[in-house]
C-alpha cells in the first residue's frame, strides 16, 4: 500500500467491505470477511486517483475478490454521475467495458479486468486498433438520440431528432451537452485557477530575466480573455449532436493481452457533441505522451493521415445515420462534417477544451517546483492550436 494515506486506506477498505457485506456472490459465502486481507495498488489516473482492490482470504492466500475503486476528482464534477453509470452499464452488455458494481457520490466500484494493458503507443494507428475502436466510438454515439442543436448567445437549444429511433436508450433524457460543459463549468473553473495562480506569479516571479515565461502567461490570459469568440468560430452554431465519449485518448481504453480486444473506461466527460469528434480526439491525443514523463511532438502530427482515417469513420456515421437525409439542414451538415475544414475545427475545439483543463489544475507550487505538468502541456496545446490555425489558413 505505498503511497497511500491511512486515511484513503480507511476509506477504500470500510466502502469495499461495505459492499461484499451487502452484495455477497455465491463464492463469497464461503468466506468470513473477518479473517480477509486487502491489498491496494495505485493504477494510473489524470483526473481522478484509481486503485485495484484485491481482497484475500488469509489462511489459503486466494484472491476472493478484486475490483477497481475510483475515487472522483474535482474535475468529475463536471459530468452527470448517473448518465456515467448508463454509459457503463450499457457498455458492459455490449462486451466492451467493464461491469459496474456500485455508484456513490464519491466513488465508483467496478469489475477488474485482469491481463491488460492500454494502447501501446507504437500500435497507436494499427488498423486491428482503429477498427475495434470505430466499433466502439460508433456504439457510443448510438447511446441515445440523435440531438437537434442551435446556439445562440452563447447558449445551446437541443432537441431529438424526429425518426431518430435506432438509440439504445431512447427513454434516457439526455440533457447534458459538450458546449455547457465547456462553457459553463471548464470555463468557470480555469478563469478561477488561473486568476489564482497569476497573482502568485506576478508577486514571486519579477519581469527582469523571466520574460518569456510573462509571455507564456499573458498568452493564457489572452486565451482565456478570447475564449467565447474563439471557441465559437469552430463549434457550428447549428446542426446535430450525438453521445461521445470526449477524452479518447489511448489510458482510457485498456487491450486484452492473450487476444488483443480492447475496453473503453472513463467517462466523465460523456455528453452530447459533434459527430466525428471522438476519433479527431484520437488522433489529437496521440501527440501527447503523458506516462511515464511527459512530452510533446509536432513531428509526430500528420493532419493528412488523420483526416484519411476520419473520412472512414465519418462515412460509415452517415451510412448509420441516413435519416439525417430526410432533412435539408441535415444534407448540408453531412456534406460539412465530410469536409477537412470540419475536421480541422474539431482539432481546434478539442485544444482549446484541454487548454481550459490545463488552466484548471494549474498550482503555482506545483510549476514553481519544476514539475512538467499543466502549465507546460497547456503551453503546448496553444502551440497545437496555432498550428491548427496555419493549417486552416492554407
Amino acid at each position: 500500500m505505498d503511497g497511500l494515506s491511512l486515511e484513503t486506506q480507511k476509506e477504500i477498505i470500510k466502502n469495499v467491505n461495505a459492499y461484499l457485506l451487502q452484495n455477497k456472490s455465491q463464492e463469497m459465502k464461503n468466506y468470513n470477511l473477518n479473517r480477509t486481507a486487502f491489498i491496494l495498488v495505485k493504477l494510473g489516473g489524470m483526473c481522478n486517483e484509481n486503485y485495484l482492490v484485491k481482497v484475500i482470504e488469509e489462511n489459503s492466500k486466494k484472491i476472493i475478490f478484486q475490483a477497481v475503486y475510483k475515487k472522483f476528482g474535482i474535475m468529475s464534477k463536471t459530468g452527470e454521475h448517473l448518465l456515467e453509470s448508463n454509459i457503463i452499464e450499457y457498455l458492459s452488455q455490449k462486451g466492451i467495458g467493464p461491469k459496474l458494481y456500485l455508484e456513490k457520490k464519491s466513488y465508483r466500484l467496478m469489475e477488474y479486468i485482469p491481463e491488460t494493458r492500454h494502447i501501446e503507443k507504437d500500435i497507436l494507428f494499427n488498423d486491428r486498433i482503429i477498427d475495434q475502436l470505430s466499433l466502439i466510438l460508433d456504439t457510443y454515439n448510438h447511446f441515445t438520440s440523435t440531438y437537434i442543436y442551435h446556439i445562440k448567445d452563447n447558449k445551446i437549444e437541443i432537441e431529438p431528432l424526429k425518426d431518430s429511433d435506432d438509440s439504445a436508450n431512447k427513454e434516457i433524457n439526455v440533457t447534458k451537452t459538450y458546449y455547457d460543459n465547456v462553457i459553463n463549468v471548464i470555463y468557470k473553473k480555469a478563469k478561477l485557477s488561473f486568476n489564482k495562480f497569476k497573482n502568485e506569479f506576478e508577486k514571486k516571479v519579477p519581469l527582469k530575466n523571466n520574460e518569456g515565461l510573462h509571455k507564456v502567461v499573458n498568452g493564457f490570459q489572452q486565451y482565456l480573455d478570447n475564449f467565447h469568440e474563439n471557441f465559437n468560430k469552430f463549434y457550428p452554431e447549428e446542426g446535430f449532436l450525438v453521445m461521445c465519449h470526449n477524452d479518447v485518448n489511448r489510458y482510457n481504453f485498456i487491450q486484452k493481452i492473450s487476444d488483443g480486444k480492447l475496453y473503453c473506461l472513463d467517462h466523465e466527460y460523456a455528453s452530447l457533441n459533434l459527430p466525428g469528434y471522438d476519433i479527431a480526439d484520437y488522433f489529437n491525443e496521440t501527440n501527447f505522451n503523458f506516462v511515464p514523463n511527459y512530452y510533446f511532438s509536432f513531428e509526430e502530427i500528420d493532419y493528412d493521415k488523420y483526416f484519411g482515417i476520419y473520412k472512414k469513420y465519418i462515412n460509415k456515421f452517415i451510412e448509420s445515420n441516413d435519416r439525417l437525409y430526410h432533412d435539408i439542414k441535415g444534407k448540408e451538415f453531412i456534406e460539412y462534417i465530410s469536409s477537412k475544414k470540419y475536421y480541422l475545427s474539431l482539432h481546434q475545439i478539442i485544444n482549446y477544451f484541454w487548454f481550459l483543463c490545463c488552466i484548471a489544475y494549474l498550482d503555482f507550487d506545483s510549476w514553481l517546483s519544476g514539475k512538467k505538468d499543466s502549465f507546460f502541456i497547456a503551453n503546448d496545446l496553444i502551440r497545437f492550436y496555432e498550428l491548427g490555425l496555419q493549417k486552416l489558413n492554407e
